[in-house]
């Protein structure tokens, strides 16, 4: 007899499996239905798939991990994992198969309605050469034993049983090798009463490998894709890229993916520039043949792939998920904008693109999102779709805080002057980001009799860096100037400056200013994007791009007593911790990628 709360052992025996045995894992702890005893029975495999399993332990405890050291037939393997269970209902999932969120959910209300059940089956799905199909399927007017022995298929990752039922049924039967899982079945729904689940509830890989599955089957009728996204995979999701490091988009990507795979999304990432799963690499805004070969190896990665939905993060980007979504169909596409350069000051090129997604904007299959209300404004008035979702960017709070300098650190990076006023701007090197206005701030500075040096930090921002040099040495400050390169510990070299510029030409929603907000820094900043939001309480706006009055908003703040500088750096903190979380961020996206399959 079922109990009112029952628990449901989930077993998993496997044997090299770890091609499908993450995205098998994934649609086990996603269940809606909670109370699972997951137990994962390694048979002596000599791939990865050991390691898969100890790797998803460490996030979800329901799952216990059992070894062989050396392999058995799988009648005998999954005997010996029913032995280590103590739920009251059972289910096996081959490690190429997956579940839709509710299988386990759908099938306890079975249970519950009418406890006499032993048994409860549902409808499954096959994925043969990119494409899926029904099986020949079941309905309750039909008599079970003919139906089998006609040699239709009721795949075994599709069934629940009661503990029960398999014990009075004397459970498999080892001397029928071949049919052995088909046999009990077969007599469990001889001696006991059994139902069945009319929805999609499982999605077989290779149906063709599994052993009693493998009986002759046929298939009714060809599913869309869409519709397998929505119901099996509308947690699985792609960012696609230009490159993992660069600026705060990269980072802002990097944290969405941390934090969404806690919340059990799976997770793929694809960088264009640089090593990916696809093998191939493109270039940026070109129509090179090595761009054409890319786009036709992402369609046939998207086709193979199980990802339903792909977010993009540029223009170029949102373009080849654009064409290659129309090749492979199915797919929801996610323009992410943390573009903040005004339309009229793109390129020829990027105007095109521009127009073109503009267009797609207002299909059903894409959403656009922008970090910033001023990103989203200039979408939307130069022709974007106005239902543009924003959601801001957002750091790691405990990442950053607030510390005196550190005077061993303050000597590594070139600087044991106490009394030099020390500015910082970390951001990799682009025309827009203008630094060579920056180092005409710092010489105005030093003109003024303000002795100051300027710490650069970011992609590109190093010696071997030409033209940033020559314009260094042409302005003779050489001295005055730290080129740290790429660094990733940007919260500590936060701590090491007395006050953060930044000159940026265009920014959307810049990074570095949340960074150095939640570091307590005084920040002057140009007039781009929402920069104004950011430091409204710790920092100056300044409209242009005159030397002069960058400099007089420095010495104004080196003006003000230590109690105000410590009120406004504790105010830039709280008004940062309030919106630019990285928690909060993530929560944020969460909520906005389960409306997209509601």
């Amino acid at each position: 007899m079922i109990q009112n709360f029952p628990s449901v052992a989930v077993i998993i025996n496997c044997h090299n499996g770890e091609k499908f045995l993450s995205e098998c894992f994934y649609s086990i702890i996603r269940q809606s239905f909670e109370n699972l005893e997951i137990v994962f029975y390694d048979n002596n495999s000599k791939d990865r798939s050991y390691d898969i399993a100890c790797e998803f332990q460490k996030r979800d405890s329901r799952i216990k991990i059992y070894k062989c050291d050396r392999t058995y037939e799988l009648d005998t393997i999954r005997s010996e994992a029913i032995k280590k269970i103590s739920a009251d209902l059972i289910s096996f999932i081959e490690v190429d198969d997956y579940w839709s969120t509710q299988k386990t959910e759908l099938q306890v209300k079975k249970f519950l309605e009418d406890p006499s059940l032993g048994l409860v089956f549902g409808k499954t799905v096959t994925k043969r050469k990119g494409n899926f199909f029904e099986h020949s399927l079941y309905s309750s007017n039909q008599n079970f034993h003919k139906y089998i022995s006609k040699k239709k298929p009721i795949n075994f990752s599709s069934i629940m049983f009661t503990r029960e039922a398999y014990e009075k049924t004397r459970g498999f039967h080892s001397e029928l090798k071949n049919v052995f899982d088909c046999k009990l079945l077969l007599k469990i729904t001889q001696n006991f009463k059994f139902d069945y689940v009319d929805e999609y509830i499982c999605l077989c890989r290779n149906f063709d490998n599994n052993l009693s599955n493998g009986l002759i089957y046929l298939f009714r009728k060809k599913i869309p894709v869409s519709f397998i996204n929505k119901r099996f995979f509308n947690k699985n999701i792609l960012f696609f890229q230009t490159n993992s490091k660069g600026g705060g988009a990269e980072k802002v990507i990097m944290d969405l993916e941390e934090g969404l795979s806690l919340r059990k999304y799976r997770v793929n990432s694809i960088s264009i520039l640089e090593d990916n799963q696809i093998g191939y690499k493109a270039e940026r805004f070109s129509l090179s043949h090595k761009n054409i070969i890319f786009l036709f190896k992402f369609i046939k990665y998207l086709k193979e792939s199980e990802d339903s939905i792909i977010l993009s993060t540029i223009y170029h980007t949102n373009l080849i998920s654009v064409l290659a979504n129309f090749f492979s169909r199915g797919h929801h596409l996610i323009f992410s904008l943390h573009n903040g350069i005004p339309y009229q000051n793109l390129s020829i090129v990027q105007k095109v693109i521009f127009k073109i997604l503009a267009i797609f904007s207002y299909k059903k299959y894409v959403s656009v999102l922008a970090c910033s209300a001023r990103t989203s404004e200039e979408h939307i008035n130069n022709g974007f779709s106005k239902n543009i979702s924003i959601i801001e960017n957002g750091i790691g709070i405990l990442d950053y805080k607030s510390l005196k300098k550190d005077n061993y650190f303050y000597n590594s990076i070139g600087t044991n002057n106490q009394q030099e006023l020390v500015i910082g701007f970390f951001s990799r090197y682009h025309a827009l980001k203008n630094h060579d206005f920056l180092l005409k701030i710092l010489m105005e500075l030093n003109k003024r009799g303000i002795d100051s040096k300027l710490i650069l930090a970011g992609t590109d921002i190093d010696p071997s860096n030409k033209e940033l040099v020559r314009s260094i040495n042409n302005y003779n400050i050489s001295e005055k100037v730290q080129l740290l390169g790429y660094r990733d510990d940007i919260n500590s070299l936060l701590n090491e400056i007395d006050i953060y510029i930044s000159p940026s030409k265009a920014e959307a929603l810049p990074l570095s200013l949340i960074e150095a907000s939640l570091s307590g820094k005084y920040i002057i900043s140009s007039n781009v994007g929402d920069c104004n939001d950011i430091i409204k309480f710790n920092g100056k706006v300044i409209s242009g791009f005159d030397e002069s009055e960058y400099a007089d908003a420095v010495i104004e703040y080196i003006n003000f007593d230590n109690k105000k500088k410590k009120e406004i750096s504790k105010l830039g903190i709280k008004n940062t911790l309030k919106r630019f979380s990285k928690e909060a961020m993530v929560e944020e996206y969460d909520s906005f990628l389960k409306e997209i399959y509601r």
